[in-house]
């Protein structure tokens, strides 16, 4: 009687323990890729999955509202407008990154593009930017 006290002991311990695990995974989980030849891949697929595009040069953030990725010149073409107030938020702390909005809807995923210089750019203007500039890019699911 002993071992299966052991066992249904263990089995309940394993099973409580997975459940805390997932309940307190709450927040977005980001998938780094570092690797310079890995971006345009990386930036096509995120815009056939129409993910929202933010961008970071130095202190600058911005919102990309359009982006095109010529791989064979290793150059991404932006254009940048400035964040709204929950995405600057969400990028600057990501302690508030949930994978539900406050009205219970799916928050939509995010790419985080973050720059090796810190050129500021101007708004509402295509810039023409070669990938080797681009120091990491964050998938956020």
């Amino acid at each position: 009687m002993r071992p299966l006290r052991f066992y249904l002991m263990a089995t309940f311990t394993i099973l409580f323990s997975n459940i805390l695990s997932s309940c307190s995974n709450q927040y977005a989980q980001s998938n780094t890729i570092t690797e310079t030849s890995a971006y345009p891949k990386a930036l096509e697929r995120a815009m056939k999955n129409k993910r929202y595009f933010m961008m970071q040069s130095g202190l600058n953030i911005y919102t990309v509202t359009s982006i095109d990725v010529h791989k064979g010149k290793q150059q991404i073409t932006v254009t940048l407008d400035k964040p709204d107030s929950m995405h600057l938020a969400w990028f600057k702390n990501p302690g508030l990154r949930t994978t539900r909005t406050a009205e219970g809807k799916p928050a939509q995923r995010e790419v985080h593009v973050f720059m090796k210089d810190s050129t500021s750019y101007t708004l509402d203007e295509p810039h023409t930017i070669p990938v080797n500039k681009v120091g990491r890019v964050e998938l956020l699911d």
